[in-house]
């Protein structure tokens, strides 16, 4: 006999709940959240839900993966230094005609820090689709990249002819036009890029309810509601606190891991009764 499961994504991965857990889905506001003191804990505090207060639960930390914000942090700090890379790479080009010496740093797109990341990127389909999260005007901007960061690394290109020919004057004028043309073409996406993932990547709240509990976990995005049966389950050789087995419902999805919402309850009380400071703000 099947059952409803609400199936959803985390880091990338898809998990699945029975629906009948789920009270509600909200859009997950950290200013509702009362933090509790100190401690280490996947639970971030407690929110006033339906009159009461309830655990909040980052299912990613639970997990083992990265949180949402310091994830978000990462690709934010990482973007500004290969911005600051392609400043610094086009000042170093200059400085390297005005004093008559060799530019050594890399003229091909491909071999860069920004042109590695970007590169394995557009070649791990998942690594790309938990970048873009679902954002159309983020999937844009990275595309748009790839023309003028290769410009860029072609400056340095007819550059070196041009010193090569003695025309001196004309290869600093076609590394000012850069600076002015196509790398403020780069510093703006990068820019947009650091702005859109900083609004745009936002959690989820589902409320799930198990013997009278109640609980909120965060999650990254809702991707369906499906029926699973025994036909589409398949156990794990090594199970986990939280899951021992696995949905596979079509070729063209992935598989969904079964969370185990009693032990997911249990595992959340036992570090709330751990942890002095989670247990006082309850």
């Amino acid at each position: 006999m099947s059952d409803s499961y609400l199936v959803f994504e985390v880091a990338g991965e898809s998990f699945a709940v029975p629906a009948k857990a789920v009270v509600r889905l909200l859009q997950y506001d950290p200013k509702s959240l009362r933090r509790p003191f100190g401690g280490e804990s996947s639970i971030l505090g407690f929110l006033p839900q339906a009159g009461a207060i309830i655990p909040a639960l980052d299912l990613r930390l639970t997990l083992g993966f990265t949180s949402v914000e310091q994830e978000t942090k990462t690709v934010v700090e990482t973007l500004s230094a290969r911005e600051r890379d392609h400043v610094a790479w086009l000042d170093e080009l200059q400085a390297s005609v005005k004093e008559g010496r060799e530019f050594r740093l890399t003229t091909n797109p491909h071999e860069c820090a920004f042109g590695k990341w970007y590169d394995a990127l557009k070649a791990d389909a998942a690594a790309l689709h938990s970048f873009v999260n679902g954002n159309s005007a983020l999937q844009s901007i990275f595309v748009a990249f790839d023309e003028p960061h290769r410009k860029i690394h072609n400056v340095a290109v007819e550059v070196r002819k041009l010193v090569v020919n003695k025309r001196v004057t004309e290869a600093m004028d076609v590394i000012e036009h850069a600076k002015y043309g196509v790398l403020r073409t780069m510093v703006d996406l990068f820019s947009r890029a650091r702005n859109l993932i900083s609004s745009q990547r936002r959690t989820l709240l589902l409320v799930l309810e198990h013997e009278r509990d109640h609980m909120g976990l965060l999650i990254d995005r809702v991707l369906a509601l499906r029926m699973i049966g025994p036909e589409h389950l398949q156990n794990l050789s090594v199970k986990t606190g939280l899951v021992s087995q696995m949905a596979i419902m079509n070729n063209t999805e992935k598989p969904a891991a079964l969370i185990d919402v009693a032990a997911l309850f249990g595992q959340a009380k036992t570090q709330r009764l751990a942890t002095p400071e989670l247990a006082a703000a309850a």
